[in-house]
């Protein structure tokens, strides 16, 4: 059934109708949602440009006022061409470029946040190493040791302040002022030596020639010894008297053979070698580091530059140094000292890290420090009489045996390697060999034995006159003291 509807009540209906399918419409809906979704974005696009012109309008800080910033804030900064350092109250703390970048980029952050962009702080990376570079020989004098209480004046024994004008790129971990006589200390290298008095001497003078980065006598010391007889103690106990970052380790083969290995050592006060006796080769780079000539060294990358090392070198080994190359140059630069008494302990004497130290030998090294700075003349006397000019080769084992071995007389015979020292006590190359196998000794070829005795009897003023007869080669003017070699003849027998 039909009803008939007025045209005012078809409209109404219709927009009744209307209003119903637009709600449940996803078409109509779908508009709207896109309708709005237009607004959204204009709404935002229009507030990101506000934003963006306002950034704009703040216009980002220039470098330069960034650069001065961080350098006036910042403790002083130094770059040796390798390392950066910055100056934290007593000496130069090394960073890393990668630390040093977070340094920068927290400044950065904390007082320019609108000004970081990904070259600023490789700008003033740049800028730095331009402004600040320093060059290495000038860091860490070698008139000073730098202490927690104060820099200490090696030549007059004055204590003052610190000050990043000074360049110290290390502190040691204790305070000279703390100081305790070094009983401990010395009792430990007068054990090493089993009490003889003028080898402990020597050994005092040399640490002190260390110290005060002494080198003019060209020589070097060769500790030997079996295991636990303190030879790695000393060297640790060298090393804690100037810090760590004034010492380096190498090797016979590093040193001789590596063309990079030279520029590791520049700056150094002390270089310590380590079983020595396993390198056989030449030694013509140790004797011109030795003597302080200027030498040519290597940088990786960066080229080549020529310097000369002033440090005193520490070679440790259960035998001597295996090296055929035992010229005269070698043999007068050559301090040999056994370690023939093994240290029982507990526990270590010293150990040695850049920042601390312990063991009951720590203790002491303020004190230590003292009682070398105060007995300098008596040091620098035994350097004189002992090794100064290479006159006096009396640590040599070489001229030690010598000495021992010949006295005036009418003659003695060489001899080789394939007689008995027992042959009638006559041949005297059989006795040395006989020598070194009852001291731990490697001893040197007959041709370098000879060549040494020549140089000991210029030394001790004997004209050796060389002869030969049925027995042998012989020469005239000295003759052997049997009962110096009665046990070293006994000891091959």
């Amino acid at each position: 059934m039909f009803h008939i509807i007025t045209m005012s009540q078809y409209f109404n209906l219709l927009s009744v109708y209307l209003r119903n399918f637009s709600k449940k419409s996803p078409i109509l809906n779908d508009k709207k949602s896109k309708s709005k979704s237009v607004t959204s974005l204009k709404s935002k696009s229009k507030s990101k440009s506000v934003t963006s012109l306002k950034s704009k309008s703040k216009s980002a800080t220039p470098l330069k006022s960034i650069y001065d910033g961080f350098v006036s804030k910042t403790n002083k900064f130094i770059f040796d061409g390798n390392s950066y350092f910055i100056f934290t109250g007593s000496f130069y703390r090394r960073h890393s470029v990668n630390d040093l970048k977070k340094v920068i980029k927290s400044f950065v952050d904390l007082n320019y946040p609108n000004s970081l962009h990904p070259k600023l702080i490789e700008n003033i990376v740049s800028l730095l190493e331009i402004d600040f570079f320093v060059d290495p020989s000038l860091l860490n004098s070698a008139k000073f040791l730098n202490f927690l209480d104060g820099v200490l004046n090696l030549e007059n024994g004055e204590l003052v302040n610190h000050s990043p004008t000074l360049l110290f790129t290390y502190v040691q971990p204790f305070k000279y002022k703390d100081q305790t006589y070094p009983n401990d200390i010395l009792e430990f290298i007068t054990g090493c030596v089993s009490g003889v008095e003028h080898k402990r001497d020597l050994l005092l003078s040399l640490a002190y020639c260390m110290i005060m980065n002494l080198t003019k006598y060209e020589v070097f010391l060769e500790l030997v010894g079996s295991g636990s007889t303190g030879k790695s103690t000393f060297i640790n106990l060298m090393r804690a008297l100037i810090h760590p970052a004034q010492a380096t380790a190498s090797s016979l083969r590093e040193l001789e053979g590596n063309r990079f290995e030279s520029m590791n050592l520049e700056g150094k006060k002390l270089i310590y070698i380590a079983d020595s006796e396993a390198y056989s080769g030449h030694l013509g780079k140790l004797k011109s580091h030795v003597s302080g000539d200027t030498v040519r060294a290597e940088l990786k990358f960066k080229g080549v530059t020529y310097f000369s090392i002033k440090a005193i070198f520490i070679f440790a080994g259960n035998y001597s140094i295996s090296s055929k190359d035992f010229t005269s140059g070698i043999i007068r630069r050559r301090i040999l000292i056994e370690f023939n008494n093994v240290i029982k302990a507990r526990e270590k004497l010293i150990e040695v890290s850049e920042f601390q130290y312990s063991g009951k030998l720590s203790k002491e090294l303020s004190g230590f420090i003292k009682y070398l700075l105060e007995n300098r003349d008596k040091y620098l006397n035994i350097m004189e009489e002992n090794v100064g000019k290479c006159k006096d080769q009396s640590e040599n084992f070489i001229f030690s045996f010598l000495g021992e071995c010949l006295m005036e007389g009418d003659r003695f015979y060489v001899g080789n390697a394939l007689l008995p020292a027992t042959y009638e006590g006559r041949h005297v190359y059989p006795i040395f060999l006989s020598y070194c196998k009852a001291h731990r000794l490697n001893p040197v070829s007959l041709l370098k034995f000879v060549e040494v005795l020549m140089d000991w009897a210029k030394v001790n003023g004997l004209t050796l006159d060389k002869g030969k007869d049925r027995i042998g080669v012989y020469y005239s003017g000295a003759t052997i003291n049997k009962e110096a070699i009665r046990n070293y003849v006994l000891a091959d027998s």
